[in-house]
């Protein structure tokens, strides 16, 4: 039976997720729990196989060097990406632009590393490839998945945007034009937009369509395809296009702000050392998959062996960085994390949460972490206010209530590092010596109804293609349902279970239950399935 997915009654789901989520959900069949695959290459049976992709990916990027190493991770992710993952697009941003000397009068260059930057790391040229890049590896990551793409498809994907100078989006670039052809295509599936940089040149696809097609028959007819099909992701709001120009003049775009949440993957000034309001990591997380101890065994190999780390900034700032190998920076990476293959379901509404961190919808087409910031309409996109005002997003977490504001994407800290260290292993380890992520995969509905004191029965099954043990653990996501209180899963390790819904849960409150699927194995990975209860 095909699995019904429905919005939670009071939030609403990005225009076109719910009928891709329940095409997804039945791709790929159930597998026999605790079934040993062969360990030789990629096994028939698991997710290596898989339909179209239900959404397409855009990623616009400054080029700044956290981008460079969330570069180098999406390289390493690339095999579940291959399918979705249409361009990367050089922008400029606040920080970073490439200068334009025939504009009267000339703008100079600010901190542009180059419109070659990721070339250098998919081809294994320039300082950025000098261990041999993506090129190198290709051959022995295929031999863990055939679906990492050629060099070739990879340098095709690379274009160049609006970079002369922070929030310029007057002009028609390679990268614009790309964005502004998806979103007037005939494919249906939303388009995410990750933002690793400004958003201008998103912001000038939009204006050329605008331009275009308003004051003509067509501009409702367009305006419709183009709100029903973008889905922007914002780090941070690096220029003020966002807030000029996309917010007043396409108000019905899905649009996400992650204003905070992603300082938990950024610098370590404002990271572990608080900078820009309290520490969002706690230390034994920092230690543990921050430190030089987790990145030395991470960053090796020809390709990751020029991620960069804190010492490479400090030859830029040493001001800012500490001259050391631990962990510099991804602050962007949470933009696309979310899109990413694990089970979270979290590309389907950003209230979810997940992998790319969890937000509150503030009216029918924006969600953010910080609520205040998009109710200020006056508030600048530079300005930045870091205090505990109440309405920002929270999850409760072990470690002091200060870290509350963060944790909904530190709580995945350990799965998402992990998982870059396996990876890593591909790049040199034959498919037998590296690890492989366990599949997980419900038996029943990902999303169901239940009344007041009706039990809700959870069941999966779970295999691993590299024959490991696994952990199993059901959990409530509290704070991603609208239900308040607690509830309480039989067997919480089983993957048969079953819980009651509690007599006080009211008609359209959610409940979200989440089973984490761990390998006991060197380099472990984890995966997950969702299953929200709506209340009737």
């Amino acid at each position: 039976m095909t699995p019904t997915v429905q919005p939670p009654s009071g939030k609403r789901l990005r225009r076109g997720a719910v009928a891709f989520a329940a095409a997804l959900a039945v791709l790929t069949p159930l597998t026999t729990p605790g079934a040993a695959l062969a360990a030789t290459e990629a096994p028939a049976g698991t997710s290596v196989a898989r339909g179209q992709s239900p959404f397409r990916i855009m990623v616009t990027s400054d080029a700044e060097i956290d981008d460079v190493a969330s570069f180098h991770r999406l390289l390493l992710e690339a095999n579940d990406l291959s399918d979705s993952l249409e361009a990367v697009i050089y922008s400029s941003s606040t920080f970073h632009w490439a200068g334009d000397p025939a504009a009267n009068p000339p703008v100079p260059a600010s901190n542009w590393a180059g419109s070659d930057v990721f070339q250098n790391i998919i081809n294994g040229t320039g300082p950025q490839g000098v261990g041999g890049g993506y090129k190198a590896v290709l051959d022995n990551l295929r031999k863990h998945d055939p679906r990492f793409p050629s060099v070739e498809h990879l340098n095709s994907l690379i274009k160049v945007g609006n970079i002369s100078y922070r929030g310029e989006m007057q002009k028609d670039t390679e990268g614009s034009d790309a964005i502004k052809a998806a979103l007037l295509d005939n494919d249906p599936r939303p388009l995410y937009l990750p933002v690793w940089g400004g958003t201008n040149t998103i912001a000038a696809a939009l204006r050329s369509i605008e331009n275009q097609y308003k004051g003509t028959k067509d501009w409702q007819k367009v305006y419709n395809k183009v709100v029903a099909k973008a889905n922007v992701y914002i780090i941070l709001d690096q220029d003020e296009t966002y807030k000029d120009y996309i917010d007043p003049h396409w108000p019905d775009l899905n649009v996400t702000v992650n204003r905070d949440q992603f300082w938990s993957f950024a610098y370590n000034t404002y990271r572990y050392q608080g900078a820009r309001g309290l520490p969002r990591v706690p230390k034994p997380l920092e230690d543990a998959y921050f430190g030089p101890a987790y990145v030395g065994a991470m960053r090796t190999g020809p390709l990751m062996g020029t991620y960069p780390v804190s010492a490479d900034a400090y030859v830029l700032a040493g001001d800012r960085f500490p001259n050391t190998t631990e962990f510099l920076s991804e602050g962007d990476s949470p933009s696309y994390f979310g899109l990413l293959d694990n089970g979270l379901r979290s590309w389907e509404d950003p209230s979810f949460g997940g992998w790319g961190g969890r937000f509150t919808q503030v009216s029918q087409h924006r969600w953010t972490d910080f609520p205040s910031y998009l109710a200020n309409k006056d508030q600048a996109y530079n300005q930045r206010n870091y205090d505990l005002e109440p309405s920002r997003v929270r999850d409760a977490n072990p470690y002091g209530e200060s870290f509350d504001v963060a944790y909904a994407q530190t709580r995945f800290i350990p799965a998402l590092q992990e998982e870059l260290a396996a990876r890593s292993e591909w790049q040199t380890k034959s498919y037998a010596d590296a690890n492989h992520a366990p599949v997980v995969r419900l038996r029943g509905n990902t999303s169901v109804t239940a009344k007041p004191g009706a039990r809700v029965n959870l069941d999966a099954a779970v295999s691993d293609p590299d024959g490991d043990k696994v952990t199993t653990t059901w959990w409530q996501y509290r704070e991603a349902g609208t239900y308040p209180g607690a509830v309480a899963i039989a067997g919480p390790s089983d993957l048969r279970t079953s819980f009651t819904v509690p007599a006080d849960a009211q008609p359209g409150q959610t409940i979200h239950l989440i089973l984490e699927v761990k390998d006991q194995a060197g380099k472990p990975m984890t995966r997950y399935a969702r299953v929200v209860v709506t209340v009737h």
